[in-house]
């Protein structure tokens, strides 16, 4: 949240999780207008992730549905057709 890596949301439960190795995919908000689409090819943490995020510039890091079968689709707005993205990050400790 806002550049920065944090653990507690306020008014929210804490997370017990963030150090739990899972598949995940995210969505990060580089500003108003950039974004960036994050899938794991293999189990990374909340941890993980959210230096990934903090590295690629990250404002905002949302964590999605992620599991075995995550995956990452671009329908191509020309053709309509789409293509699985084959490229993943693998997240760094």
């Amino acid at each position: 949240y806002d550049g920065k890596k944090y653990s507690q949301q306020v008014g929210k439960p804490r997370r017990t999780d963030v150090d739990t190795k899972k598949y995940l995919t995210a969505i990060g908000q580089v500003d108003s207008n950039n974004y960036v689409i994050i899938a794991a090819k293999s189990k990374s943490t909340l941890n993980e992730a959210a230096k990934l995020g903090i590295s690629l510039d990250c404002n905002m890091l949302y964590n999605l549905d992620g599991g075995g079968s995550s995956t990452v689709w671009f329908r191509n707005a020309t053709s309509g057709k789409g293509t699985q993205i084959k490229s993943f990050f693998k997240f760094c400790a």
